[in-house]
């Protein structure tokens, strides 16, 4: 994807690297500072229009559905992500982010299949797990089974897909992983919901009688 570019407040992007991720990333300048991020030739460089911590402060704001990834390598491997997200319908394509120092990041290079597993209300414990570094993470009491491709899908959780990775772009301190939905299976379940991150901590949706948002979007 190179030079694309819709308008003035649009993001450009440049990804001449191919599949190596080397790209540059500009936005026009804003009244709040300019925002740079290169990743070419490894120079890993940010010049941000507001510290870190703040940054934090700001996305905790935002709650997110959290989910366990899984992988079969030698070993099965999986951690805990907030960052999943639908892109596509038609074709299925879905994507989440992990970070680069993740014990987990070079397994996620080196596998085929990967797992989603959207975690329910009640399975905090297990995202705190999958999120703990040097974790037995599959040791018991987790429950999980090996699907056909050999990736592990956990017991009890809301949902779960199996997917075939197909590309990953380093940005930051992070990578995005591309990945396309091969199968899936979903509970019917009233009493249970999702499971949930806010400013910090698990949580979980609480019932309310409002009428859904009219023309509210959903999904990609």
């Amino acid at each position: 994807m190179a030079g694309v570019a819709v308008g003035p407040e649009i993001q450009t992007y440049d990804f001449p690297g191919g599949s190596s991720g080397e790209g540059t990333h500009t936005r026009p300048q804003q009244s709040m500072g300019e925002v740079i991020l290169r990743t070419r030739g490894g120079d890993d460089s940010f010049e941000a229009p507001f510290d870190p911590d703040t940054f934090r402060q700001v996305l905790g704001h935002h709650a997110a559905g959290v989910v366990v990834i899984t992988a079969a390598t030698v070993e099965p491997v999986g951690f805990t992500a907030t960052s999943f997200t639908s892109v596509s319908l038609y074709p299925p394509i879905v994507s989440f982010c992990v970070g680069r120092g993740s014990s987990s990041w070079s397994a996620m290079t080196s596998t085929a299949y990967l797992g989603v597993n959207l975690l329910s209300d009640g399975q905090a414990d297990i995202a705190r797990l999958f999120a703990t570094r040097g974790a037995d993470r599959f040791a018991a009491p987790v429950d999980w089974d090996a699907d056909a491709y050999g990736v592990p899908v956990l017991d009890g959780v809301l949902a779960s897909m199996i997917c075939r990775r197909l590309h990953s772009v380093e940005v930051g301190d992070h990578a995005i992983t591309l990945a396309e939905p091969l199968t899936g299976t979903h509970r019917v379940a009233a009493d249970r919901s999702p499971l949930l991150y806010h400013r910090g901590r698990y949580t979980a949706l609480v019932a309310s009688a409002a009428a859904p948002l009219e023309g509210a979007h959903h999904g990609p």
